[in-house]
């Protein structure tokens, strides 16, 4: 009994991972299988056939919630970073404006810092926190490496937080202007690592190549993203070994805002 059970299972396991879900000979085995009750609806048997020839996998809800509750922290920091940073800044910088009628009469340093927590606080943190979530599903597995996207919040969230403090506090502006772009690259490495993993040994991934726009305009821009914090990293190297203030120079500034738009954020609107 044990020996044709076991045969049973491995035939039901070869027609599952070779997608022949719709054929007589899964049927007939599936019917041979008495762990299958024969009174479920046929949809219902199939997905017992699936369990048995293979263990769960993106379906599992225990990583699913895990995943979740990783979206979810990703979501509200970009959040804060949306709510304080960036709109609290940016409304202090238009009452001094108002103010003393000048639109020069925030500091440059303020305005830029004002514009990272805006482009890199919430639209950086929710391009990273929704690629962990979604990407690996395209690759018909579910995300594994808790650890490191937990790592890659950590290091995004201290890298942008870092940058904000010590420009508008003007506190040891040199160091937060390099370490705040060193921890933004290794982060965004390490979710090139999380998301290009290979999969278990002996697990088929789904191999795909995106035939929509917007998949490709999306795989762009988060390359882009990656261009964009190597520019920043230049430029913080830059001004803080040859500034005399944490403010980007005005021709760096603007080349830098010029591909932050046009490689990362657009791209990323539009797909």
């Amino acid at each position: 009994m044990s020996y044709a059970s076991d045969n049973l299972q491995t035939i039901l396991c070869l027609l599952v991972r070779n997608n022949k879900l719709d054929s007589p000979a899964f049927d007939i085995e599936m019917n041979r299988n008495a762990s299958i009750p024969d009174s479920l609806p046929k949809a219902w048997r199939r997905a017992f056939a699936r369990d048995l020839a293979e263990p769960a996998d993106h379906a599992d809800p225990g990583p699913e919630r895990r995943a979740g509750r990783m979206l979810a922290a990703f979501i509200a920091t970009g959040l804060v970073f949306l709510a304080l940073p960036g709109t609290l800044l940016g409304v202090w910088n238009l009452v001094n404006i108002s103010e003393n009628h000048s639109a020069s009469a925030p500091a440059t340093a303020w305005i830029q810092a004002h514009g990272q927590a805006q482009l890199f606080g919430w639209v950086g943190t929710f391009i990273l926190g929704i690629s962990l979530y979604v990407l690996p599903k395209f690759r018909g597995r579910s995300l594994r490496s808790f650890g490191r996207a937990w790592t890659v919040w950590a290091l995004w969230t201290l890298g942008v937080g870092w940058h904000w403090l010590g420009v508008v506090y003007a506190w040891h502006w040199r160091e937060a202007l390099i370490g705040s772009a060193v921890l933004g690259l290794v982060a965004y490495a390490v979710t090139l690592r999380v998301l290009f993993a290979p999969g278990r040994a002996g697990r088929p991934e789904a191999k795909s190549v995106p035939e929509d726009l917007g998949s490709w305009l999306g795989i762009f821009g988060f390359l882009g993203l990656g261009v964009t914090l190597v520019a920043n990293l230049v430029l913080s190297l830059q001004v803080a070994f040859k500034g005399a203030s944490s403010a980007y120079p005005l021709v760096g500034d603007q080349v830098f805002l010029l591909l932050a738009l046009w490689a990362f954020v657009a791209p990323m609107a539009w797909g």
